[in-house]
């Protein structure tokens, strides 16, 4: 029988999050309500998905110039092939602002170790994030 989790469980992988990534505590509220963090200078927003036990992350990279969007968008497809397993992402452009958004997802952390895991994935997305963030600026 598969784990039944809830809200609950969601709001407790958050605040160990907000401990994992030294948020401070007077922030830790505002984070879960919000269900947004900035990781790395990155914007990250959370979406929990109760009935697949996923979490929803999108890491808002930035708005690309004009000028070189289109080369941006062939970088971010010809990007998807090179993401090491199990990591991978989708780019997309997020219609009202323009922004390009990075979109993974993640198993619900439940523990010690799936937390670090957790972890470990923001930051990867953050990395990603950081390096389409620097073309983006080209």
């Amino acid at each position: 029988m598969e784990p039944n989790y809830t809200s609950h469980h969601y709001t407790e992988a958050l605040q160990r999050l907000c401990l994992i990534a030294q948020v401070p505590v007077a922030d830790h509220a505002t984070i879960i309500e919000n269900q947004t963090m900035q990781l790395g200078g990155i914007p990250l927003t959370f979406r929990w998905e109760e009935w697949s036990g996923f979490i929803k992350i999108y890491a808002n990279v930035g708005v690309p110039n004009p000028a070189v969007a289109n080369q941006i968008y062939l970088y971010l497809l010809e990007q998807q092939l090179t993401m090491p397993a199990p990591f991978s992402t989708v780019a997309g452009i997020d219609p009202q602002s323009g922004s390009v958004i990075l979109y993974t997802c993640a198993n619900l952390p439940t523990d010690p170790e799936s937390d670090y895991e957790f972890f470990a994935l923001l930051n990867a997305c953050v990395y990603a994030a950081e390096l389409i963030k620097l073309k983006l600026s080209q």
